[in-house]
């Protein structure tokens, strides 16, 4: 089975597809690690097991060379069901078994230590900012979410989730270089434009001496760099 996933994108997670060279049929699949997966589909499907009939059969007839692993989308774990299933819908993969998603398959739960610990590791490390990146680059032209809305609960778990986070100096740093000559659009403009028509928040607010200064030398550092 031919793997066309590339290097920079082996351990992530997202949705991808096992299409055949004979007849262009698929199967779906979502994964917390495309490496890991693809080992496990070819493993099973080598030693005659693997847990599609459909799929087994392709290769028991054909051959596992006649199929290649690759690569849909890109997204995050928390919603690898949600995606999986609407391309499920989309597609219509003939050598899925079943039509409709099982939650609650991807391994052993980590303990709330561990959970803890693997985020900072990668905050550290910057894993977050890489694979946010990599996400970005490989979903440009999605128009998936695009104009939907989060539900009040949802933004106030975002918030409580953020709460007394910080970031690393090697994080603000990193934001920085990838901020650093980009340039907003007219669009983009007359649209903060727009939203900043009618806010009053700080209308006759009367600053101190010490926050005017607090404000001009942040403003000056900014800008002498």
């Amino acid at each position: 089975m031919k793997n066309n996933i590339t290097s920079e994108y082996k351990k992530l997670s997202g949705i991808y597809k096992i299409s055949n060279t004979i007849n262009n049929k698929i199967y779906i699949g979502s994964a917390v690690n495309f490496t890991i997966r693809y080992n496990r589909h070819k493993h099973h499907l080598i030693k005659n097991n693997h847990h599609s009939p459909i799929l087994q059969n392709h290769v028991n007839k054909y051959g596992i060379e006649t199929l290649e692993f690759s690569i849909i989308e890109l997204c995050i774990k928390d919603i690898l069901h949600e995606r999986e299933q609407f391309f499920i819908d989309k597609l219509l993969p003939v050598f899925n078994i079943c039509s409709s998603v099982k939650k609650g398959r991807f391994g052993f739960k980590m303990s709330d230590e561990a959970k803890e610990k693997s985020k900072q590791t990668k905050i550290n490390n910057g894993t977050y900012l890489v694979i946010s990146k990599l996400i970005a680059e490989r979903n440009k032209g999605n128009t998936y979410r695009l104009g939907k809305k989060l539900s009040q609960e949802s933004k106030d778990k975002i918030s409580s989730s953020n709460k007394g986070k910080k970031r690393t100096a090697e994080q603000i740093e990193a934001l920085r270089k990838i901020s650093t000559g980009r340039k907003h659009t007219d669009e983009a403009k007359e649209k903060m434009r727009l939203k900043a028509l009618g806010n009053k928040v700080n209308v006759g607010r009367v600053y101190s001496l010490e926050s005017k200064k607090k404000m001009s030398d942040a403003a000056k550092k900014r800008y002498n760099k």
